[in-house]
């Protein structure tokens, strides 16, 4: 409980709306603790602490180096009770009502045939997903189905703005959007770059 309680590298932080529930990534430790912010006592409620990625219910499943955590917002899910958490080469999701941990299927790998290892991710109300990924140095597009599309980057590190934009170690991405033809800017923190990028998606 408060000072008590030790985490391991904290990579992401995703606060309830109800403002007393605070959910972490504990990035070394492989666990998802929440914390009560009124009485500042801690809890794993999933992953066993195991290099791996294994799907299960709470503390029995492994959820190997959680990166960032976002509530799923497609239309058919309860508002902020499932959790989409970005791990090594996976996307995990977090009903946090029933505690199951289940994988993500995404139907393609990256055009030079590397697995998406996400280090971000956003999610839009439309069910779409979109994913930063580090060894790529590229943002995707993940539609409700699985299928994955590459929005930006062109798979080599470096810095350039342009329809053929050039990353360097995207560290977080978040979605907003804007104005009636419903185009999402995609805002991308670069840790090493200290920078921040911008990109526009019709249609999410």
């Amino acid at each position: 409980m408060g000072s008590s309680a030790r985490f391991n590298c904290v990579t992401g932080l995703l606060c309830h709306p109800n403002g007393t529930t605070l959910f972490v990534a504990d990035n070394a430790n492989h666990r998802i603790r929440k914390v009560d912010l009124t009485s500042r006592s801690v809890t794993t409620i999933a992953g066993d602490g195991t290099y791996e990625t294994r799907d299960g219910t709470g503390v029995k499943c492994s959820i190997c180096t959680p990166r960032q955590l976002v509530f799923d917002r497609s239309p058919n899910v309860k508002p902020n009770s499932v959790l989409l958490i970005s791990s090594r080469k996976a996307i995990r999701r977090f009903d946090t009502e029933t505690g199951v941990v289940t994988t993500l299927k995404l139907h393609a790998s990256t055009a030079t045939g590397t697995a998406i290892n996400p280090s971000s991710l956003a999610h839009t109300p439309s069910g779409h997903m979109i994913l930063s990924c580090d060894d790529t140095h590229s943002l995707y597009l993940v539609d409700p189905s699985g299928a994955v599309l590459t929005i930006a980057g062109t798979g080599k590190r470096g810095f350039m703005d342009g329809t053929a934009a050039a990353f360097e170690y995207s560290a977080h991405v978040f979605v907003s959007s804007f104005g009636a033809d419903a185009i999402s800017t995609i805002c991308s923190a670069f840790h090493f770059l200290f920078r921040f990028r911008f990109c526009s998606v019709l249609g999410l």
